[in-house]
């Protein structure tokens, strides 16, 4: 049985590392356990299974797991903000894109990449 994941990309983080998602893509990342705040965001119980975080090794004991996959769908998601500039909890929305670089119009707080899941492997370093 072929196995499927959803992973969260932090839009800022897509910004800095340039990190391409698109359809047809192989990637290896490492992913760690998504983070409770994304599911405030939605305001539904939606699936994320890992977050992808450039910054996970500053958190001490955060497991990481090796992951290998193909992409197969890529959705941006949008939030609308509070005056304050804050998400306001279950506002997101998604919009399927064709590649986490496709230049996007509007609040885009970020990414549902969906995989579907060659190995995955924890990350021992």
């Amino acid at each position: 049985m072929t196995q499927r994941a959803t992973v969260w990309l932090t839009d800022w983080q897509v910004g800095d590392t340039g990190l391409a998602a698109a359809p047809g893509i192989e990637v290896e990342w490492r992913l760690s356990a998504p983070d409770v705040w994304t599911a405030r965001l939605f305001g539904d119980p939606r699936s994320i299974d890992f977050e992808l975080d450039t910054e996970v090794d500053a958190v001490p004991g955060r497991a990481v797991i090796v992951t290998r996959g193909l992409v197969e769908d890529v959705e941006c998601v949008r939030v609308t903000r509070s005056p304050d500039g804050a998400a306001v909890g279950g506002s997101a929305t998604t919009e399927r894109v064709r590649s986490t670089l496709e230049m996007l119009e509007g609040d885009v707080i970020g990414y549902l990449v969906r995989l579907r899941v060659d190995a995955m492997t924890p990350d021992v370093t």
